[in-house]
C-alpha cells in the first residue's frame, strides 16, 4: 500500500546480500505511512529474501518525520553500517548478523536534502580493518564555515560502534564562498580515501565559478584531509558548464575512477594510477548528448574489468525517449601466452618467443621486457620485436654465454594499451606481469674429456695392451662417459 523506491544494495562476498530502500508502505499498519528505510536480505546469494522490514528501529514512532536516501556497506568482517536522511539529520545503523538485527539509529549531524536526495545521500565506504567515513553535505554554519555548504565527514574506528564529531572535510570551508556538495568516497583498503563533490569555488580564482568537481583525500582513515583540487584537467578553462553529481570507485590494485555528468549531456570519466594525485584528461562515454543523461557509477571486480551505468532519455539504440539505464564496460588486454618457438635444448646465439595478447596493443617496445636466467648463464639481452599478426609478436632474444635455463618475461609498466587506451592487466603497474609458460635450455659449453691412460705407451711386439680409457663430463649433463 505504499512505494518502494531508491534500493542500493551491498553484499560479504560470503553468501550475504541486503537491500535497503525508503518506503511509505506501513508493513500492515505496523509503521507509519512516513517514509521509512526498509530492508531485505538473503543469505543464498539471492535466491531468496526475507520480508520487508524496517531498518530505522523508530520507524512506528517517529510521527511523520521522513526517512530517505538510504545507502549500505559492508567491511567484509561482520559489520555493516547503513546511512541515511531523518528530514535535515544524518543517521546510521549497524548491524553484526548480517541484518538479523540493528542497533538503534546513531546521529551524526546535520545535513542539507539535496536536489535529487535518493542520488545524493549521505556516502559510505570501509576499509576492512574497522576504519569508516561517511560524506554528505551541509548548508549550517558549522565550526567557522561560512554560510555556503560544505562537505562534511564523521569517522568510526571501532567499526562503527561509535562516530566522531561531525567536522568540515573540504579544508577551505572557512574561506570559500562557493557551495560544496554531493560527495562520493572510496578507499582502496590499504590507507587510501578519496572524496570527490561538486563545487562551485574558484579555488582562489584557479578555476570558474562554475560547477567543477573537486576531489580531497585522506592516508590516515579520515584524521586530516588534503586541501581540495579540481579532478578535472579542463575545470581551469571549462567555461560555463556545469559538472554534477561525481562519483569515485577503486579496484584496490592502484586504479581509481571518477564519474560524473556535464550539462545534463555528458557522461566524463577520469582515472588515476597514484592515488589521485594525478588524472587523466576526461573522456566522454555516451554518444548522443541531446537530451538528459545523468547520474553514473562505476565498479570494478579488482581484476581489470569495470562497468559504469548511468540513466538518460536519449535514443541511441531506437529504445524510445524515456528514461533507461545505459552501461560501459572496460575490459583491459591481457596477455595470452608466451611461448618459445622452438626445442628446449639449444646451443643457438638467438632464439625466439612468441607474445600472445588477447587484443591488438600498442607502444610495445624491448623496455616492456625481462628476462630469467639461472646464474651459469649470462649476457643474455632483447634483440628485437617483430609483428606475427595483429595480437602476436615474435620476441628475438640473445642467449649470451654459458649454460642454464632462459624464459622471456613481459613487464608490464601500463606503457602498453588497446584501441581504447586500456591498459595491460588494468590501470597499475604489475597487474599483467607474465612470464613464458616454458623456457630454453641453452648450453654453449663444450664437454670435457679426461684421459686417464698413459699419453705415450710403448708396446713389445706381441704383447697385449689395455688402455685405461677416458671419461667425459657435461656442465649440464654430468657425466657422459658412456656417449664417448
Amino acid at each position: 500500500n505504499g512505494s518502494d523506491e531508491a534500493p542500493q544494495i551491498a553484499t560479504d562476498g560470503a553468501g550475504n546480500w541486503i537491500v535497503v530502500w525508503r518506503s511509505s508502505n506501513d508493513l500492515g499498519g505496523t509503521i507509519g505511512t512516513d517514509l521509512d528505510i526498509l530492508y531485505s536480505l538473503s543469505d543464498d546469494n539471492g535466491a531468496t529474501w526475507s520480508s520487508p522490514a524496517p531498518l530505522n528501529t523508530d520507524a512506528a514512532s517517529d510521527g511523520a518525520v521522513n526517512d530517505q536516501g538510504a545507502n549500505i556497506e559492508t567491511d567484509g568482517s561482520g559489520a555493516w553500517i547503513a546511512t541515511w536522511m531523518k528530514e535535515t539529520q544524518v543517521y546510521a545503523a549497524r548491524s553484526t548478523n548480517a541484518g538479523q538485527s540493528w542497533g538503534s539509529p546513531i546521529l551524526l549531524g546535520n545535513g542539507l536534502v539535496e536536489f535529487f536526495p535518493d542520488t545524493t545521500s549521505p556516502r559510505l565506504a570501509a576499509d576492512g580493518a574497522g576504519n569508516w567515513i561517511i560524506v554528505w553535505a551541509d548548508g549550517t554554519p558549522f565550526a567557522g564555515a561560512g554560510n555556503d555548504v560544505d562537505v562534511q565527514v564523521a569517522t568510526s574506528s571501532d567499526g562503527g560502534v561509535t562516530w566522531s564529531v561531525q567536522a568540515d572535510l573540504n579544508t577551505n570551508a572557512a574561506a570559500d564562498s562557493g557551495d560544496d556538495q554531493l560527495p562520493s568516497i572510496a578507499t582502496d583498503g590499504l590507507g587510501n580515501w578519496l572524496v570527490v563533490w561538486r563545487s562551485t569555488d574558484s579555488l582562489g580564482n584557479t578555476i570558474g565559478t562554475d560547477a567543477d568537481i573537486l576531489l580531497s583525500r585522506s592516508t590516515n582513515n579520515g584524521g586530516s584531509w588534503t586541501a581540495p583540487v579540481a579532478l578535472s584537467l579542463e575545470a581551469p578553462y571549462d567555461g560555463f558548464t556545469s559538472d554534477f553529481a561525481p562519483s569515485i570507485a577503486t579496484d584496490g590494485r592502484g586504479a581509481w575512477v571518477s564519474m560524473w555528468h556535464r550539462d545534463s549531456a555528458f557522461i566524463q570519466m577520469a582515472y588515476s594510477t597514484d592515488e589521485g594525485d594525478s588524472w587523466s584528461f576526461p573522456v566522454v562515454l555516451n554518444s548522443i548528448h541531446d537530451d538528459t543523461t545523468r547520474f553514473p557509477q562505476a565498479i570494478s571486480d579488482g581484476a581489470g574489468n569495470w562497468v559504469a551505468v548511468w540513466e538518460s532519455n536519449e535514443n541511441p539504440l531506437d529504445v524510445g525517449f524515456d528514461f533507461d539505464l545505459f552501461f560501459a564496460t572496460a575490459y583491459p588486454p591481457n596477455v595470452v601466452s608466451i611461448t618459445r618457438n622452438g626445442d628446449e635444448l639449444t646451443n643457438a646465439d638467438l632464439v625466439d618467443f612468441t607474445l600472445t595478447f588477447d587484443a591488438e596493443v600498442f607502444g610495445l617496445d624491448t623496455t616492456d621486457f625481462g628476462i630469467t636466467t639461472n646464474k651459469l648463464l649470462s649476457g643474455t639481452s632483447i634483440q628485437g620485436i617483430t609483428p606475427a599478426s595483429d595480437t602476436a609478436y615474435t620476441v628475438t632474444v640473445a642467449t649470451g654465454t654459458g649454460t642454464g635455463t632462459l624464459a622471456l618475461d613481459f613487464v608490464d609498466d601500463d606503457s602498453v594499451f588497446d584501441s581504447s587506451t586500456n591498459v595491460i592487466g588494468g590501470a597499475g603497474e604489475g597487474n599483467g606481469d607474465t612470464q613464458s609458460s616454458d623456457s630454453y635450455t641453452v648450453d654453449k659449453t663444450q664437454p670435457e674429456i679426461t684421459v686417464l691412460g698413459e699419453t705415450s705407451v710403448t708396446i713389445a711386439e706381441g704383447s697385449e695392451y689395455t688402455d685405461a680409457g677416458a671419461t667425459a663430463s657435461d656442465d649440464l649433463d654430468s657425466d657422459i662417459t658412456d656417449a664417448i
